[in-house]
């Protein structure tokens, strides 16, 4: 992942120009506060951007053949965006989507600070005609978090905090072309398809972060979650030489490391907020996985505290 923090606006016009298309951009002032986090896979990239208020605008003049051939699709995570293409103006809001296409005018305007991520993909790879990509284009797309549109958010943005769901940033970005394509799908009518397996696991894995605590969380809870049966979790983990039953355990371990290396709280009550039935079974489990106790690794960590800077 690629990081850059801008507060000049040409320096952020060239750099949203590379990662995107060829854009005029204007921010706030002359100084404009800028934060992007990258990753490019080949001709997938996806993004998180947090910016001051600003417009973004795809003037005809900055048209070619040979980057027209690409959709770009904006989640917004804060603050709200004015979009407008092809005679269309829309406003997206927090948990909304927006579909904008490379080959026509364009304008994204924010009148506030924004965090949004993007995705941005060659309309080939979509899978979808351009009559169904632009049936809707600049309209605002909502889901619920367990959608497909949350997923997506989650399996980019997760990437791009080093916190991956998927394995590789090769993985995340065949997967969020996937989840683009089935969000679009489904707004403009068109048949979906079955997830892939990559695509299923992320989908399972956010289930368990989001059900860690449930010391009740069951496969077939997640399958019928997921709309597919047992056995094609199974089959999607044991792609990877996993089960969805290890990769349970495996979040409520890393989950309590995490608690344990960050909190106060007591051993009890991590072994609880992680889906632990007992405090025996999680110690238990934790020594098995690292070969010491939860209190012996919270003391190894606090015996070797971080670097000041």
């Amino acid at each position: 992942m690629v990081t850059a923090r801008l507060t000049a606006g040409e320096r952020w016009q060239e750099l949203a120009s590379d990662l995107f298309v060829p854009l005029h951009v204007t921010g706030d002032g002359p100084a404009p506060r800028v934060r992007v986090d990258y990753e490019s896979v080949a001709d997938v990239s996806y993004s998180r951007v947090r910016s001051t208020r600003g417009e973004v605008v795809r003037a005809e003049e900055l048209i070619d053949s040979v980057d027209s051939e690409i959709a770009l699709f904006s989640l917004q995570l804060r603050g709200s965006g004015h979009v407008a293409q092809q005679g269309r103006t829309t406003v997206v809001r927090p948990a909304e989507g927006v579909l904008y296409l490379a080959d026509a005018p364009y304008r994204l305007t924010f009148p506030s600070e924004v965090d949004i991520l993007v995705v941005r993909v060659p309309t080939p790879a979509v899978g979808l005609s351009m009559d169904r990509l632009r049936q809707v284009v600049a309209a605002p797309l909502r889901t619920s978090r367990a959608g497909t549109l949350g997923l997506l958010a989650r399996v980019v943005g997760s990437s791009l905090a080093g916190r991956g769901l998927l394995s590789s940033p090769a993985e995340t970005a065949r997967v969020s072309a996937e989840l683009l394509r089935e969000v679009l799908a489904h707004h403009s009518g068109t048949p979906s398809r079955s997830r892939s397996p990559a695509a299923l696991r992320a989908d399972v894995r956010a289930r368990i972060l989001r059900s860690v605590a449930d010391p009740g969380l069951r496969v077939s809870t997640l399958a019928d979650a997921a709309g597919v049966s047992e056995r094609t979790v199974h089959a999607a983990f044991a792609e990877v030489g996993s089960s969805p039953a290890a990769e349970i355990r495996r979040t409520r371990l890393e989950r309590s490391r995490r608690l344990l290396e960050t909190t106060s709280l007591s051993v009890v009550e991590i072994a609880l907020a992680c889906g632990f039935s007992d405090p025996t079974s999680y110690t238990r489990a934790f020594r098995r996985q690292w070969q010491l106790t939860p209190a012996a690794h919270r003391g190894l960590e606090s015996s070797h505290p971080p670097p000041t800077r």
